[in-house]
Order: structure tokens, then sequence, then C-alpha cells
């Protein structure tokens, strides 16, 4: 029991000490890997919202402890100690060091990790919604990719597993239902002219159905991109001061969400011209039928 404790106390001293030996360098480098991370995870198409807010928190947290060296350091210059000072008014700056920005650098490893094990996973999971699956089962998976492209990754997670488990319990009914569905095509064999009617009546009316709701829904497409529209352009203006007048957030992060934001901007110029048009078409068909 003496030896498992001295053990234990050893491990805890050295990871203690690790801490400690984090120098300036050290943490440097984290915030350089963690941007490339974040370069990658962009380049992927995968979210970096948390990330971005977390190397954020790590830059900050970098800036405090090089002031608080500055003040700790007798050597510094007096102006050096006044602007360190300044800058930490409001924080107890003794209990800040490199060693706090490498808990943040960390958390933007594991969350790289997680995203792209998530990605693959629903990549294989998406490959297995090709049998006869129910609306329900569909929607759970179609509910995981969402909260993954929204990051929400631990939901998203556990979405993965209900899929899994409701997809197996549907595939083990498939071979009760397999004389329900002997059953139906016999009955099709036998009825095969008047459910032919039917279906020409269902067509009709499906047709008439198709054209009204069309409008609806291109009308509301439409507006819906107008808002996308007029939120990208915040979002744009926004990130510009974020940069240039309150300078809180890097090059790397600007020029990422800039482009992104840019991105949708331009689908959006080149498919809204379409949906109008397109609304414009109906619109005069309608009068044309209707009118005359």
């Amino acid at each position: 029991m003496k030896t498992t404790g001295f053990i234990i106390l050893f491990f805890v001293f050295l990871s203690l000490v690790g801490a400690m030996n984090i120098t300036r360098e050290d943490a440097e480098k984290a915030i350089i890997d963690s941007e490339r991370i974040i370069q990658e995870m962009f380049i992927s198409n995968l979210s970096i919202l948390y990330v971005n807010d977390t190397l954020f928190l790590a830059q900050q947290t970098f800036e405090q402890a090089k002031f608080a060296n500055i003040l700790r350091n007798d050597s510094s210059a007096e102006s050096e100690r006044r602007d360190a000072q300044k800058y930490l008014a409001l924080i107890n700056w003794k209990e800040v060091d490199y060693d706090d920005v490498i808990p943040f650098t960390e958390d933007i490893k594991n969350r790289k990790e997680k995203a792209f094990y998530l990605n693959d996973l629903l990549f294989i999971e998406e490959r297995k919604i090709n049998v006869d699956i129910s609306q329900e089962t569909q929607q759970i998976f179609l509910n995981a990719k969402l909260a993954f492209r929204e990051d929400r990754y631990d939901e998203s997670e556990k979405l993965i597993l209900d899929f899994q488990k409701a997809l197996e319990k549907e595939l083990s009914q498939n071979s009760v239902f397999f004389g329900v569905r002997s059953g139906a095509r016999n009955f099709f064999e036998k009825y095969w002219l008047y459910l032919i009617l039917l279906f020409v009546v269902f067509i009709c009316a499906s047709y008439f159905f198709y054209r009204h709701f069309e409008r609806i829904f291109l009308k509301n497409k439409i507006k819906k991109m107008i808002i996308e529209r007029e939120v990208l352009q915040g979002l744009m203006k926004k990130c510009q001061t974020e940069r240039f007048k309150e300078g809180r957030i890097s090059a790397l992060v600007y020029n990422i969400r800039m482009k992104k934001y840019g991105e949708r901007l331009e689908e959006i110029k080149q498919i809204l011209p379409v949906l109008e048009m397109r609304m414009d078409v109906l619109a005069k068909k309608f009068l044309e039928k209707y009118i005359k």
C-alpha cells in the first residue's frame, strides 16, 4: 500500500512539474498548432465555431500570461510594467502563466479528433440507409447529422447510437413482414385494374395540389434566402468590427469567416434570381388559367 501511494504521488508530482515547465515558446507553438487544426477542419467542411471560441480564449490567456511575466520580472522596463498593469487591472495575474494556455489547445485537439471520428461514423451509417426503413428511423439519422453540423457533438453521438439501435430493430423485423408483403403482391395481381384507375385519379389530384403548394414553397424559400442574406451581411460587418476596430479575432479567423460568409452570399446571389424568375412564371400561368 505504501508503495502504491508513493507511485501515485510521484506521477502527480511529475504532472505538476510538467505544467510548471511550459514556456512561452511552448504556448506559442500550441496556439499555432491549434490554428492549423482549425484550418484543417474548415477545409474538411467541419464546424469551427466551438474551436474558434476556444482559440480566442487560448490567445487571451497567452496575452495575460505574457503581461504577468513582465510584472514578475524585476528587470522589465517601467513602460512595459505600466502597460502590463493596465492590461491586468481586473485579473489576479499572480495565478496566470503559460501553462494555462495548454488546456484550451488540448481541448481543440480533442475536438478535432471527435469531429473527424463522428464525420466518418456518419458516413458509414449513411450507407446503411439503402434499405426500406421507417421515416422515424431516418429522421433520427438526419437529426444526428444536423447536431453534428451545429457543433453539438455529444448529442450527435447519442443520436447515432439511437439510430443504430432503431435500424437493427427494424432489420430484425423484416423477416416477420415478409409474409405480409407477399400477401400484398397477390392482392395487386387480383385487383390491378382498379388500382391503376385509382392511381390515375391520384396523379391528377396530386398535380393540382403540387402546383398550389409549389408557389407557397417558392415564396417561403425566397423569403428565407433574403433573410439569410441580410444575416450574413450583418455577420460580415460584425466580423470586420471585431477584427479591425476591437482586435478580438486573429487575421486567420477573420479570413476564414469572411471566406465562408462570402461563399454563401455568392450562392444566394446565384440562386435567388432563379427562384424569383420561377415564381413569376408560376404567377403568370395562374393568372392566365383563372382570369381567362
